[in-house]
């Protein structure tokens, strides 16, 4: 697995949407990233009845992009930084709760974080379990996901806990890969590693470094 520079994906963060977004999706195995190497990743996601419209009851979907970049601290856990939709960031710590050392076996895993989102009008606070497969071609994921947002400001609006399942399949490998992943609210695309983000940003224009 590469290091990542994170110029290549942070620049990313600007391809965003005028509207703030806490982050919803999961888009990682049980497995950490290895020690002291760091795996970096795109989040294309969609919320159904997202985003309330002005002026009528009903609702429409909200489309965000995430960066994040996931960075092995231990045998057992690595850390994450999302930045959510380029209005906050999240850091999160996933700890694998499975002994064996293989980072390609099945395993089970807790992950918590917190951070500031939708420009700092809100705190945001989570507690996810992800179960996974056998590390291969295809490799299945999926757990439960509890999170929070709390006011940080009067004009911010106040939400209730969003709790739910969530599955997802990655096609490759964490170093080169695709992710698609479902929860109860979410449908998400997650590119996986320096490469392949290198070549989307070439085909957008950008200049990978």
């Amino acid at each position: 697995m590469r290091h990542f520079r994170p110029p290549i994906w942070c620049c990313w963060t600007l391809m965003v949407t005028a509207t703030a977004c806490a982050p919803v999706t999961v888009a990682t195995t049980a497995q950490p990233v290895p020690q002291g190497e760091t795996a970096p990743a795109l989040i294309w996601y969609s919320i159904t009845n997202g985003i309330e419209v002005m002026r009528d009851s009903g609702r429409v979907a909200w489309l965000g992009i995430d960066a994040e970049g996931r960075m092995g601290v231990s045998d057992r856990a690595d850390v994450g930084v999302r930045i959510p939709s380029g209005s906050g960031i999240v850091v999160t710590y996933k700890y694998r709760l499975s002994k064996n050392a293989d980072h390609r076996a099945s395993a089970i895993a807790i992950m918590g974080g917190g951070g500031f989102v939708n420009w700092g009008n809100h705190a945001h606070f989570e507690t996810t379990l992800i179960a996974s497969g056998h590390q291969s071609l295809l490799t299945p994921y999926g757990g439960l996901r509890l999170a929070q947002v709390v006011p940080l400001s009067r004009s911010a609006r106040s939400h209730s806990p969003t709790a739910g399942g969530f599955f997802g399949l990655r096609l490759g490998k964490e170093e080169l890969g695709v992710s698609a992943e479902v929860g109860v609210f979410y449908a998400a695309l997650v590119l996986h590693g320096e490469k392949l983000i290198n070549a989307i940003t070439r085909a957008t224009g950008g200049r990978p470094r």
